[in-house]
């Protein structure tokens, strides 16, 4: 999508034809973009080697060439023709260019100029068609446009075909024969079938090829021929995933570095680099930085893209090319991550799946929070039960980018919705089984590289013993600094902000309206976690020599810990469970050897009461104070990106034991700690994400 810009001679571009080719450009590159033509062949590279180039255009002051400023310049006959086209094309009148170009055709066949722009709109009019072909569902329309892009790559090709044979018959037109005429003819031709597509691929390598050899003979070899040689070789490497192909292209690229404008030694870095090798040196790294992406380093692959996207930026004719950068770049991370969504096309656009089940079971010590010393309630014979359990969920969601769909207010807006539900059967103790259903909408704003602000909002409606108890309406709302170190796939440094806002309505009858839960719940955190070491470093001589994608998956692991702090108010209709609370959050995770985890997590939460508890003896305030412990152990089976067929899919067993230990102060009349208990579960559990 991006170009190569030169100068154009005005008085040249402007002159009366002389034997059909005098408006011919001179091969004189000065500067990016303008000739307008090599958009696809430049264009950025697939993140999965069997993808298609992206059929984008350049931006229309990227397409053409500069307007001749030459006020000694004729203004008759057909080179004003040829001047006024051009000044239409640059105003964004492609119907009306072309049919002034057509003009100037149907009186000279054999004129240069109005053979190269007819076939550049005409090929721009054959990208448009496919892009439109692809945005929508109706199969008429995708067949009337995929028609209408088959005549405009037909026509191009016809007009550019007559360019390229007037240059080799003609010696003085041979002498500055436009390497962007043999590729824009071999771009329109990459348009067609699939069948072609090798085949057409190998044919503008050659033309490429013929090109150099006779500017290297004539002693006037020519940087921008192996630059376009060194990317349509890197092209067809990854269509026919031949790595010799790849191999060449990197010579080529040399070859073009060293014909290309040298800096200049009496003006300081980067003052003294002429853009034009500014240009190549970029595209050079690039193309490296996909090629280690999709099958060598994918770690130097992002360092390369993100260094492109860096220094791209300070051009703005190299806007595509920072843009491309970023987004291969994004991907590749995104991959790393393990998070690459399922993507479907719909008339609203990429929609994005993710989704999760889990299934497993186990031991519950204290299935009812039975208090020391307390009684058992009626009808139920033992306070431990073995219980199963699944849980399972998706999101739908449409993320929209300032590259690809205009988002102005930040980097990139995410929206969409999903809903989860999760049941736990008891085995002997029905009325504690507990089933919940969750549905919510939710955004995510990155105004920045690395800032999050994520919203929510989620109903949910609980039941316990198959009968409604807990009715929820919750607001949630995080601010996310995140430190990603991409070259590493450390992603799991991050400091966050939330709040949540919950409305709580319980269905349970009351015998006291003290002791009516409904209210209004409010939470205030902050978390801070921190990526400390990666596993190839802590266990180097297991890793050593291992290759692959689940060996890459294991060795990414990071030893990770994580602090933070909860601040609880809650209001109730009652007065019972008023209280303020205080929490605070620790963890750390351990990778180890053969894709195995562990894990420990603690939360520690006191928690003030505003009055006294109706079933305190002395009615003294209520007090709580509550630790929870969790220890993990985690065996991934299958990794993502290791099953060819389901690149999203994971596939974990988990195994964990959660302690609670609950000091209340509340004593009853008949001496009963009601609020003080101990809880130990064990579990096993499946789980899969895709």
């Amino acid at each position: 999508m991006v170009l190569i810009r030169r100068r154009t001679d005005s008085a040249r571009m402007a002159r009366g034809p002389s034997r059909g080719h005098s408006v011919i450009h001179r091969f004189n590159s000065r500067w990016f973009a303008t000739a307008g033509i090599l958009f696809v062949m430049v264009a950025p590279a697939v993140a999965q080697d069997d993808e298609r180039p992206a059929d984008s255009a350049p931006p229309a002051g990227a397409t053409a060439a500069n307007p001749p400023s030459d006020a000694s310049a004729p203004q008759t006959g057909t080179g004003f023709d040829v001047l006024g086209a051009i000044y239409a094309y640059r105003a964004g009148d492609r119907d009306a260019a072309y049919a002034r170009f057509l003009a100037v055709l149907e009186r000279d066949p054999n004129e240069p100029a109005a053979l190269y722009w007819a076939g550049l709109i005409e090929m721009e009019r054959g990208l448009q068609a496919r892009r439109d072909a692809r945005a929508t569902t109706d199969a008429g329309r995708v067949q009337a446009l995929d028609s209408d892009a088959r005549r405009a790559f037909g026509d191009a090709q016809r007009h550019l075909g007559r360019l390229l044979e007037l240059a080799a018959s003609d010696p003085e037109v041979r002498r500055v024969r436009p390497v962007e005429a043999g590729l824009t003819l071999g771009i329109a031709q990459l348009a067609g079938t699939d069948r072609e597509q090798l085949a057409l691929a190998r044919g503008a390598v050659g033309t490429l090829e013929a090109y150099n050899t006779e500017m290297e003979a004539a002693g006037t070899p020519d940087y921008l021929g192996h630059f376009f040689l060194a990317i349509a070789k890197w092209r067809l490497g990854v269509w026919g995933r031949d790595a010799s192909m790849r191999s060449s292209a990197s010579v080529s690229f040399e070859r073009a570095l060293e014909l290309a404008p040298q800096p200049d030694p009496s003006l300081p870095a980067p003052a003294g680099v002429p853009p034009e090798r500014t240009a190549v040196e970029l595209y050079k790294s690039y193309y490296e930085g996909v090629s280690n992406v999709l099958g060598g380093d994918r770690e130097l692959g992002i360092r390369l893209l993100d260094g492109v996207a860096g220094r791209a930026a300070e051009y703005p004719v190299l806007e595509a090319l920072r843009a491309d950068a970023t987004r291969l770049r994004e991907k590749a991370i995104e991959a790393g991550q393990g998070y690459e969504p399922i993507r479907f096309g719909t008339p609203l656009g990429q929609i994005d799946f993710r989704g999760n089940v889990q299934i497993g079971g186990g031991y519950d010590s204290n299935v009812i929070l039975l208090g020391e010393g307390t009684a058992l309630p009626r009808r139920i014979s033992k306070q431990n039960d073995w219980f199963g359990e699944i849980l399972a969920g998706f999101d739908l969601s449409r993320r929209f980018t300032s590259e690809q769909d205009g988002f102005s207010l930040g980097r990139a807006l995410t929206v969409g919705f999903g809903a989860d539900t999760s049941h736990r059967w008891h085995t002997r103790i029905r009325e504690y089984d507990i089933n919940q259903y969750r549905g919510r909408v939710f955004a995510v704003w990155e105004p920045a590289e690395d800032w999050f602000n994520y919203w929510e909002y989620q109903f949910s409606n609980t039941e316990l013993g198959h009968e409604p108890f807990i009715g929820t309406h919750s607001g949630y709302v995080s601010l996310t600094r995140r430190f990603s170190r991409p070259e590493e796939f450390s992603f799991g440094t991050y400091l966050s902000g939330y709040y949540q806002y919950e409305s709580r309505r319980y269905y349970d009858p009351v015998a006291d309206h003290r002791l009516d839960r409904d209210g209004n719940y409010h939470l205030l955190g902050i978390r801070q976690s921190v990526d400390l070491l990666r596993a190839d470093r802590i266990w180097a001589a297991h890793y050593e020599g291992k290759e692959g994608v689940a060996a890459d998956n294991d060795r990414r692991r990071w030893l990770r810990g994580y602090i933070g702090y909860e601040f609880r108010d809650e209001r109730t209709q009652g007065n019972e469970f008023d209280l303020n609370g205080h929490s605070l959050l620790a963890g750390l995770e351990v990778p180890l050897p053969l894709r195995l985890s562990v894990d420990y997590g603690l939360r520690l939460s006191w928690d003030d009461y505003n009055q006294y508890s109706l079933f305190d003896a002395t009615r003294d305030t209520r007090d709580d104070m509550r630790q929870v412990h969790t220890f993990g152990v985690g065996y991934t089976i299958v990794g993502r990106g290791e099953a060819a067929e389901a690149r999203t899919l994971e596939v974990r067993l988990r195994a964990a034991a959660d302690f609670v230990i609950q000091d209340g102060n509340v004593t009853d009349s008949a001496s009963q700690d009601i609020y003080s208990y101990d809880r130990q579960q064990y579990w096993l559990a499946l789980q899969v994400s895709f």
